[in-house]
């Protein structure tokens, strides 16, 4: 119509052709924008390995595969997967849904023989309690506060089960009698007194303490990973050929970073750990945020696998599972209501912010993910390294001496690395 209208023009009239050709060009170039973004998503060499209906079952399913265990006629077949369980690391139980099912379920009903340490209100985990369940430990927080909510423990580790991350300790709610636990503590002790008393005082619910029961992990090594925000961006660009010399750990990064943008804890080194078997792990969440969230292309974060433009294929298609393309009920807002809805003690847990919030930050990740692939192109931003690249020996060496952490204490100081020949 408007180059018709063009061609129709009187002589005189040039300005008016002029007008209609800028016209004409402007429309052409927003009709091109528009469609960039599916051709982002075309540049992938690589089909998407992540199953939609697996993540959709193990939200529908989690809790009934935790409560088959829970019964008593079940009790051979519990044996036979912990028998089986045994044999694998804590962060392949966690990507096995029936170990970490077996896991929650001894977390929520078995028998409490200890308490080991009352963390009291002196120093970290305030209000804590180091728990014994016959041969395993386990870490009961029966107190929260405007700035450490203990609920948000429970929805880091749904978040973590849902999606098979393997990176964070399995949670489930407890409530447990005060009459119980005062048996344990020792009246000698004016410490463990003080702790007892204040805790008792400070989060009792009538008679019983109420938390979540951390499941507790063996052997961590204190680490400090790179940086997951406030870089400039120049220094981001800069680190781009640096991270791609050892792609294995620039991907194991990036997918541990990626959880922790998940649950809006970016401060550097925040209880972060390696496992004697090189794998990583997340401690003590009850930070997380799952309010607003910032532009994270924006200098108020800069994050920095947005500028460095690395990423796990994991996580990305993983996200593209859950992400903005999927109908709602699809989406991983919808899914994680799926799974808290069954939460029986924190009952008020499902927030429809929590959706949206987590919705969001996936289609957020994607988005800068995809502006990379653009960029460089998918086989030289999304990683599939081999996991068993390097041993776990040569991993857990890579990072504590990549890390500002250097002793067994997790503080910073002189190198301590002699525990490194006996991994």
């Amino acid at each position: 119509f408007f180059l018709l209208s063009c061609d129709m023009a009187a002589p005189q009239a040039k300005f008016f052709v002029f007008g209609c050709l800028v016209l004409f060009g402007l429309i052409f170039f927003w009709t091109m924008m528009g469609d960039s973004s599916v051709e982002v998503e075309d540049l992938s060499p690589v089909p998407p390995a992540i199953k939609v209906d697996d993540i959709r079952s193990r939200a529908a399913n989690m809790h009934l595969l935790r409560e088959k265990y829970e019964d008593p006629n079940n009790y051979k077949l519990l044996e036979d997967v912990e028998q089986r369980c045994s044999a694998l690391t804590q962060n392949e139980q966690l990507k096995d849904l029936d170990c970490t099912s077996v896991w929650l379920s001894k977390l929520r009903n078995a028998e409490i023989t200890d308490a080991e340490k009352w963390w009291g209100f002196r120093d970290t985990h305030n209000g804590a309690i180091t728990l014994r369940l016959g041969d395993m430990r386990a870490m009961f927080k029966p107190c929260s506060s405007k700035s450490e909510d203990t609920s948000k423990e429970v929805i880091a580790s749904y978040l973590d089960q849902l999606l098979q991350w393997g990176q964070t300790a399995p949670v489930m709610t407890r409530r447990i009698p005060i009459s119980l636990l005062e048996q344990f503590v020792d009246p000698g002790n004016e410490l463990d007194m003080e702790a007892f008393t204040t805790t008792r005082d400070t989060c009792a619910k009538g008679d019983y303490f109420e938390g979540p029961m951390i499941g507790w992990w063996d052997s961590l090594i204190p680490i400090r990973t790179m940086k997951k925000k406030d870089l400039e961006v120049p220094q981001l660009l800069k680190l781009r050929p640096e991270l791609g010399r050892n792609k294995l750990t620039t991907q194991m990064q990036s997918k541990y970073h990626a959880f922790y943008f998940m649950i809006n804890i970016l401060r550097h080194g925040k209880d972060e750990f390696i496992t004697r078997n090189g794998d990583l792990v997340s401690l003590d969440l009850d930070r997380s945020r799952f309010q607003s969230t910032k532009p994270i292309t924006s200098t108020a974060v800069n994050y920095t696998w947005c500028f460095t433009c690395y990423m796990d294929k994991w996580v990305y298609d993983s996200f593209q599972a859950v992400g903005p393309k999927q109908p709602e009920s699809l989406r991983l807002g919808y899914l994680m209501r799926e799974v808290l809805l069954h939460e029986d003690i924190f009952e008020d847990i499902w927030k429809s912010s929590l959706g949206a919030s987590l919705d969001k930050r996936v289609a957020m990740l994607l988005s800068c993910i995809n502006d990379c692939i653009q960029k460089y192109g998918a086989e030289n931003v999304l990683l599939d390294e081999p996991y068993d690249s390097m041993t776990g020996k040569e991993k857990v060496e890579w990072f504590v001496k990549h890390s500002e952490y250097k002793n067994m204490n997790g503080k910073r100081g002189p190198s301590n690395l002699e525990f490194l020949e006996d991994l």
